[in-house]
């Protein structure tokens, strides 16, 4: 197992926060900003437009980042710094929404929304980010291949919908195949 050192960590996660993509040769990584949770409208202490608003804004502020790595998660928020190992005892939730949402009534809300994305490792609490490119969802695809050829135990939804590497529309017979491959179950 090759973990990141120090030095890569610390340009990766630099990289991250200044909204770049970032990647090595010699390891699948991928960099992701870590979002401020939107507030619900519990949260606000009257109601009106310009509540609403700021509990929905049009983007959610980054507020650290993660790097993804085919042994290892690394979550930098402010000067806290953590390392999980990815193995066959490290469940991973992976929840990828549509990229912007559009409100119904835009006088209330902003016109377009980042839809959040959230995932949850081992002990660690859930966390929201953002695919900020589609080359981003790609290395995401390529990631949750090598964690499927692993066996990490791995649930993953998309939109919504119980789904393997991001791809809602695989057919039933493409659903079998992956599932026997890889010993998962749309349930586990």
């Amino acid at each position: 197992m090759t973990l990141l050192s120090t030095e890569t960590l610390a340009q990766a996660h630099r990289a991250v926060q200044r909204g770049e993509y970032f990647h090595t040769d010699e390891t699948l990584l991928l960099g992701l900003p870590i979002l401020e949770p939107f507030a619900t409208l519990a949260d606000t202490s009257f109601f009106s437009i310009s509540s609403i608003k700021s509990v929905f804004p049009q983007e959610q502020p980054a507020i650290g980042s993660l790097l993804l790595t085919p042994e290892a998660l690394y979550l930098k928020l402010g000067e806290q710094a953590e390392q999980l190992i990815v193995d066959g005892y490290t469940p991973l939730r992976l929840t990828i929404a549509e990229p912007e949402v559009t409100p119904l009534d835009t006088s209330l809300f902003p016109s377009r929304i980042q839809a959040s994305n959230y995932i949850q490792a081992g002990s660690w609490h859930t966390y929201s980010f953002r695919l900020r490119h589609q080359r981003e969802q790609q290395r995401l695809i390529q990631l949750l291949h090598c964690w499927y050829e692993q066996r990490i135990p791995l649930k993953e939804s998309y939109e919504g919908q119980r789904t393997f590497l991001l791809n809602p529309t695989m057919s039933y017979e493409e659903i079998q195949a992956f599932k026997q491959r890889y010993g998962v179950t749309l349930y586990g």
